[in-house]
């Protein structure tokens, strides 16, 4: 009976750390200064956010969602370019390849003759 009570006491203080664990990690996200609290804060100004309301008074937008396989190709690149690190593979440059017709097509299609601007930040 005696190893019941400490097997279950064992469990409640495993569940009480991870308890703590988890406020810890929610309060030290939303910490004044925290990527998670600044991001929140800006969510107004993204457009994604802004551009329903405001769309009749202002330009032309259209949203091509990367998928998760382009957003780590994209990366990928990045790392390789600008941080020398290893990891970018064929396969990364035939995706981002894809990537790049999909994107002429658009421009093609909605943006010639006068042209546009490409963001792949949603913030304004």
């Amino acid at each position: 009976m005696e190893d019941n009570n400490n097997n279950n006491n064992n469990d409640d203080n495993i569940e009480e750390k991870k308890n703590k664990k988890d406020n810890n990690d929610a309060a030290e996200r939303l910490a004044i200064f925290s990527e998670h609290k600044i991001r929140s804060e800006n969510l107004p100004f993204d457009i994604d956010v802004w551009y329903p309301r405001l769309k009749n008074f202002t330009f032309k937008t259209v949203f091509r969602p990367l998928t998760q396989r382009e957003a780590v190709a994209i990366m990928n690149y990045y790392k390789k370019r600008y941080m020398e690190k290893k990891g970018f593979c064929r396969e990364d440059i035939l995706i981002l390849d894809e990537l790049e017709k999909d994107i002429q097509a658009i421009l093609e299609k909605d943006f010639l003759p006068k042209g546009a601007f490409l963001r792949l930040a949603g913030r304004s």
